[in-house]
């Protein structure tokens, strides 16, 4: 048997009726060459009978018998694979044709990048198009600097996992996600191989990304994993930049994220989840001024808040 080029990394949770429409935009892919590692992470629908009846022989079907969350269960399908690529694809979301060829194409065209991410469009829960990334201006190639100054003020630059193709030789440098985290663990690992490798920006939007009520990170349990999570990446972007520099970053944080935050935190409470509501509170107080934050909200509401920029220079190709 031929040894694949790609494995198509899939960790599904509870992925039903939805994954057998992204298993379908896998299979029907012009690049055959490939092996897709589907793992259950203990589901409690009917995901796991779907994979078992499966017949295609380039599945390889792993089954958790306990829950291990996001990143435990990609790490899993990544220890199973054998391809010099993995391509990462979430239960969810639905390849379109010349996806995984257009992906390889732009790592066998930039051997040093560290990973490629596409662009995408977006749909509901019922495929419907919700819009695109063809605003996104980022360069195609992307340093270090030009990601530090990109992530520090907006965090990810993939839109999702499932736009990310990752060579094996990034893996066996960097390593694998890290599993302390429940939802930022892709930023993590973004962060990690952009200290190491080139990034390339594949600008094909060849894959429909969804957003649903079912996601785990619009989940709202899922914004105290966030405040958490945040804290910790903060320190990586700190030790970035000057304490000016860096002061000015998290203004600009303050601005855009920590008001999204805030209003987390407030839809929280009116659902009378109150202790989740004060903690985030006391997450959010101790990375930024909470009247500061408060009042930018109020001010976003009302639609006087002016356009926040970020002012601490860019590098040259941003």
């Amino acid at each position: 048997m031929t040894t694949p080029l790609v494995s198509i990394a899939l960790p599904v949770f509870n992925g039903m009726p939805l994954l057998e429409v992204a298993i379908e935009s896998i299979v029907q892919q012009d690049y055959t060459n490939v092996e897709i590692i589907i793992s259950d992470d203990a589901s409690s629908d009917d995901t796991r009978k779907f994979i078992n009846n499966i017949s295609d022989d380039r599945v390889v079907k792993l089954l958790n018998q306990q829950n291990v969350g996001i990143f435990g269960n990609l790490n899993r399908c990544i220890a199973h694979s054998n391809a010099d690529y993995i391509q990462i694809m979430s239960h969810d979301d639905v390849m379109g044709m010349g996806y995984i060829s257009g992906q390889l194409r732009a790592l066998q065209m930039h051997p040093q990048a560290g990973f490629v991410y596409s662009g995408c469009r977006y749909i509901d829960s019922d495929g419907k198009f919700l819009g695109d990334s063809s605003a996104d201006r980022t360069p195609e190639l992307i340093d270090q600097a030009t990601y530090n100054w990109i992530a520090s003020h907006y965090s990810a630059l993939p839109s999702s996992t499932s736009t990310v193709m990752i060579p094996r030789t990034t893996i066996n440098a960097v390593g694998m996600f890290d599993e302390r985290y429940r939802l930022a663990g892709d930023i993590e690992y973004w962060n990690r191989v952009s200290e190491r490798f080139e990034i390339i920006r594949n600008p094909a939007m060849q894959i429909d990304i969804r957003t649903h009520a079912g996601m785990t990170t619009v989940n709202s349990q899922s914004g105290l994993a966030y405040l958490r999570e945040e804290a910790m990446l903060a320190n990586w972007y700190r030790s970035l930049w000057s304490p000016e520099e860096f002061k000015e970053i998290e203004r600009f944080r303050m601005k855009t994220r920590g008001v999204d935050q805030f209003g987390w935190i407030l839809r929280a409470a009116s659902r009378a989840q109150l202790a989740d509501a004060l903690m985030g509170l006391r997450l959010l107080g101790n990375r930024f001024p909470i009247h500061q934050v408060a009042t930018c909200f109020l001010l976003r509401k009302l639609r006087l808040l002016p356009d926040v920029r970020p002012t601490v220079p860019a590098p040259r190709r941003v």
